[in-house]
């Protein structure tokens, strides 16, 4: 656990001293107070979190692989084309070290966005009287679908040594296991199973704070399963 803390701090450092850390929080604050205003401006407003829920999942699939794009294609492509993916493999580190320290980096600074989030909590907690079950729901929601997605990067971005295409193809097959949800049903069975793998199926009843047992662990079993592939990519990388 030394080497994993050890990467996590150092991954989590390099969001707040390069621009990018700041892009993704000014634009995460940026758009959630511009929903929160508008809910307030509503002719019937509540004292809900789920509109901010709700419309910001679009915003976390296009920001979010902004941060994993470099996190393992940075480290082959490195500076002026000499990778340092090599150092680290052959180090006293193992491959589940290197994924998981990127990936807690990741998820710890997720955490800076769900602290920001917290004054609209506090707002409506003192404009009204809002139902802390589904804010609950839709926080924890809101940590298992975006760790869904920055697994997803890792993974791309262990399969590349290009930058923009790690953060390209995350958005986009992001993009594409969210629109599954909306499959005609002409598709048959196939149709059934394909939404069965949208992540925006298993995300909804977060919102309106159900929280289950089958949805979470739908979301952990495929973040474990885009991590260990991510480690199988980097350890196969060991033979080439």
């Amino acid at each position: 656990m030394r080497n994993v803390r050890a990467i996590a701090l150092k991954e989590l450092k390099s969001f707040y001293v390069s621009a990018l850390g700041y892009v993704v929080l000014g634009c995460w604050l940026l758009f959630t107070g511009m929903v929160f205003v508008l809910m307030l401006g509503d002719r019937e407003p509540t004292a809900d979190m789920e509109p901010i829920f709700r419309n910001c999942t679009i915003l976390l699939v296009i920001v979010l692989p902004l941060l994993t794009m470099r996190l393992l294609a940075g480290e082959r492509a490195g500076d002026q084309g000499i990778g340092t993916i090599e150092l680290l493999l052959t180090s006293p580190l193992s491959e589940w070290e290197l994924v998981l320290g990127k990936f807690f980096a990741t998820v710890f600074y997720l955490l800076g966005l769900v602290l920001s989030s917290l004054i609209y909590t506090v707002t409506l907690k003192i404009l009204g009287k809002p139902d802390i079950g589904p804010i609950i729901g839709g926080y924890v929601g809101f940590m298992l679908f975006s760790s869904y997605i920055l697994a997803l990067g890792i993974l791309m971005s262990a399969l590349t040594n290009s930058q923009v295409v790690a953060a390209v193809t995350t958005i986009v097959a992001s993009l594409a296991l969210w629109l599954c949800n909306w499959l005609p049903e002409t598709l048959g069975k196939w149709a059934g199973w394909l939404k069965w793998t949208s992540m925006l199926s298993h995300h909804e009843d977060f919102w309106r704070g159900v929280v289950t047992f089958h949805d979470c662990l739908w979301f952990v079993s495929f973040i474990f399963f885009f991590l260990f592939a991510a480690k199988q990519v980097i350890a196969s990388s060991k033979w080439r």
